[in-house]
């Protein structure tokens, strides 16, 4: 971090700049009222620069020959990089659940709108069989009915349709690449 150890020496965490996270924070404060060991604790601190570093922290409690309390004596490693690494993969981690929680929607939709179909093509095979009957063919306002709900089944039909396909959509196939000679 740029840090000379030397200037650590003696200072407290709180002068240094340094800052924790809720449980971690809680933790350190417990062990260090009880003068206890605190293990894997992560802190960020600042460098020379001033650019912040995540350092995970362990120390364990030092005592004089009287017994009394003389500071911590611990250990840390710059984790700054692994820290970053776990966000990132907790957001990944969050779009792949949305592109999951997308995709069973999509199964879902074009499942309903197959039983949908499916349901649609009675109704409108019975609604050509009544347009072929006598009585409805002698009946204009009758025949118009009829063909009226016979056309709304047909758009119903052809939107059922759509969402069907929509939900068949797989992902692109992967670019084929051809890797180049090694180099000699």
């Amino acid at each position: 971090l740029g840090i000379p150890g030397e200037s650590l020496v003696g200072v407290r965490a709180d002068a240094l700049g340094v800052s924790m996270d809720g449980d971690d924070h809680a933790t350190f404060l417990a062990a260090m009222a009880a003068r206890e060991p605190y293990r894997g604790l992560t802190f960020s601190i600042p460098d020379d620069s001033g650019a912040m570093h995540q350092l995970r922290l362990s120390a364990v409690p030092r005592f004089d020959a009287n017994g009394a309390f003389a500071g911590y004596r611990g250990v840390g490693s710059d984790v700054t990089r692994l820290v970053a690494a776990q966000e990132q993969l907790a957001g990944r981690n969050e779009e792949l659940a949305h592109v999951e929680r997308v995709q069973a929607v999509g199964q879902l939709t074009g499942s309903i709108a197959h039983d949908f179909n499916n349901l649609l093509t009675a109704v409108l095979g019975n609604l050509e069989l009544a347009l072929d009957e006598d009585s409805v063919q002698a009946d204009e306002d009758l025949q118009s009915y009829v063909q009226d709900a016979k056309d709304a089944a047909v758009r119903r039909s052809e939107l059922a349709a759509r969402l069907m396909g929509r939900s068949r959509r797989t992902a692109p196939a992967p670019d084929v690449l051809q890797p180049s000679p090694p180099l000699r």
